[in-house]
Formats: C-alpha cells, sequence, structure tokens
C-alpha cells in the first residue's frame, strides 16, 4: 500500500519557473501542498488582423518566436514594448500565425482537515514540545481507528478555462505539458510524528489525455471507497458523476485551421461521466515529503488517450 516516487517536460528545452515567496498553508497535520504545472500551447490566428492577448501575470510565460526575447517571470517585464498594451500584460499574435507559448505556475495548494471523533483531542506544538488538549467527554476511552482520509479532491481544468477569448478568430490547437504535486510535512525537525493520508491528483484536465502517473498510484477512486467500506465499515458516497455541459464540449474543427472562415460544428448534447481517478496511499515522517507528477496532453479534433 505504499508507494513513493520523476518526468521531464519533452518538447521546450527552456524551462520558467516562478519563484516569488508562495503563501503555505498548512492543514491541521501539517501537510503543506505546493503545485506545479508546466505547460505548452500553440495558438492560431486564423483572422486577417493582429491580436493582443491578455495573460493572467499569475502565470510565467515565454513566447517561443524570433529570439524567445518575450518572457515574464513573475517579477520584471522584460520586453514591455511587445508584451505591454494598455497596461496590461500579454502578447501579440499575428494574422495567420502559429504561435507556441510555454507558460508555468508555482502556487500553493490548499489541503483538508483530518477529521477524528470529538474524544480524540488535539496535539499541538509549542516551540519544539508536543503537548495534547483534553476533551471534556471520558464516557468513551477508545475513539475510533485511524483511516487514510483524503485530503484533497481534482480541481478539473478545460480548455475553455484556461484560454478565455470572445475572439473567435483565436484557436487554441493544442496544449501538453506536466503537472508536479508535493506534499511536506512541516515540523521542527526534533519531532518525530508520522501521518498517513490519501491524495489524489490536484488538477486533471477534461477530454485531455492524463498519463505517465509516478509514482504507481495505489489504487483509483472507486477502489478507495470500496477499500474504506470494506476494511472500516464506513458507509461512503458512490463515486461522483461530472455533468458535462456545453461549456466543457470542445468543438472539433478538424481541417482548415488556417483558414479565414471556419464552420462550427454543433455541439452534443451532454453527457454524464463517472469519475476515477487515481488515488495515492501515504505515510509521511516529520520533515519529509512525496512528490507526484504525471503529464497532459490535448489537439483540437483528437481523442484523449
Amino acid at each position: 500500500m505504499r508507494r513513493i516516487f520523476g518526468v521531464t517536460l519533452a518538447f521546450l528545452l527552456l524551462s520558467i519557473l516562478t519563484n516569488p515567496a508562495i503563501a503555505q498553508e498548512r492543514n491541521n497535520i501539517n501537510l503543506v501542498g505546493i503545485v506545479q504545472i508546466e505547460m505548452n500551447m500553440t495558438i492560431i490566428n486564423t483572422g486577417d488582423l493582429p491580436k493582443f492577448v491578455i495573460v493572467n501575470p499569475r502565470y510565467n510565460f515565454q513566447v517561443i518566436r524570433e529570439n524567445m526575447s518575450e518572457v515574464y517571470s513573475g517579477s520584471e517585464i522584460t520586453s514591455p514594448e511587445k508584451n505591454v498594451l494598455n497596461y496590461r500584460l500579454g502578447f501579440w499574435i499575428y494574422p495567420h500565425e502559429v504561435v507556441k507559448v510555454k507558460l508555468s505556475l508555482n502556487t500553493s495548494m490548499p489541503l483538508t482537515h483530518f477529521q477524528t471523533p470529538l474524544c480524540a483531542g488535539r496535539i499541538f506544538v509549542e516551540g519544539d514540545r508536543p503537548f495534547v488538549e483534553v476533551p471534556d467527554t471520558f464516557e468513551m476511552p477508545i475513539c475510533e481507528v485511524l483511516i487514510p482520509q483524503l485530503v484533497n479532491s481534482p480541481m478539473y481544468l478545460t480548455p475553455e478555462s484556461f484560454f478565455l477569448t470572445r475572439d473567435q478568430s483565436l484557436v487554441l490547437y493544442s496544449y501538453e505539458g506536466v503537472v508536479t504535486f508535493k506534499i511536506k510535512h512541516e515540523l521542527p525537525p526534533n519531532l518525530r510524528f508520522r501521518d498517513v493520508f490519501a491524495v489524489s491528483p490536484p488538477i486533471l484536465f477534461l477530454n485531455a489525455k492524463v498519463y505517465s502517473y509516478y509514482p504507481r498510484p495505489t489504487m483509483n477512486y472507486t477502489e478507495y471507497l470500496k477499500f474504506i467500506r470494506e476494511e472500516f465499515g464506513l458507509d461512503v458516497p458512490k463515486p461522483v458523476k461530472l455533468n458535462i455541459t456545453e461549456d466543457t464540449i470542445l468543438y472539433d474543427m478538424k481541417l482548415g485551421l488556417l483558414s479565414t472562415s471556419q464552420t462550427l460544428p454543433q455541439i452534443q448534447k451532454p453527457r454524464f461521466e463517472e469519475i476515477d481517478y487515481p488515488v495515492w496511499i501515504v505515510w509521511l515522517g516529520s520533515g519529509s515529503s512525496i512528490e507526484i507528477r504525471y503529464r497532459f496532453e490535448w489537439r483540437l479534433g483528437g481523442e484523449a488517450g
């Protein structure tokens, strides 16, 4: 049940990492989650006019064009004449141009609190010494058996969610990249506490191929629910069903990407899909960490793997 954990992002050799200080929020068992996304996007301007694409400054970016001087790394804008318009950050894409953009993000990911019965009290640390809060109740000397609870659930993204534009001449043709999820157990080094918990991928991409999970997951979500039910005799919810609406259906434009006019197909009727994502059961000692990595890719008109 223990599996502990690599993958390099192929395609572009240049790597831009976000380095500003990250506000790290601990949960109640001193776990801290950090997510890093590195993504390569291919965007096409099918129209006859240049367009300025505004970028969320929380993401670093590099435009892969000419001498690759268009870089924003979370501090100073190195080429304001190219990347600022109306005091907004972004980049130009010219008529019928195909542009590759590398985006990266390094951010804190909140983890849920570990839930226990009231009679369990709570251990806290002052300085480098552990103490326990004693609850009022004494009727239950034995409170419960500890189970590995999920400390997060995936956030689902679609191309529409991170490429918001009303301009139909701008087409997101493809994207690919890697997600790295690091969980640290932060305590003073002389305290030797251990945590056991379950964790899922922090971000998943609807309609995209998500693959190469490392380390190998312990089980999937439905198996985790079955494990909790059978091993601990608990009533647990059935796997969540996701409502795929018109906002999450991708336009399959297939051929003619570089023409100036496009005919969009009819959007299929929304479907309900069962979510069954990987789950890792993890043991962490004080000062230890685990790093989970996986890749994703999507191409316009392609099938998710």
